[in-house]
């Protein structure tokens, strides 16, 4: 995702260096919209990363604790 946030911002950057406004518009709306896509699917990743960091922090006293 983060190649074709870049891509539209090449594409926006070339239309507006050709003065085709509404090329540059689109590419350069497109870029932020796939930049909050990209930081909404690491937001994501980062809950779930701590969702399964707390699991296991569950599962491993329960262990500790049976073994005693």
């Amino acid at each position: 995702m983060s190649l074709l946030a870049l891509a539209a911002l090449l594409t926006g950057l070339a239309q507006l260096l050709d003065r085709a406004w509404p090329g540059a518009v689109l590419g350069l709306a497109l870029t932020v919209v796939l930049l909050l896509g990209c930081r909404r699917i690491r937001c994501t990743a980062e809950h779930r990363q701590d969702e399964q960091r707390r699991e296991l922090e569950a599962l491993r006293a329960a262990t500790e604790r049976t073994s005693i």
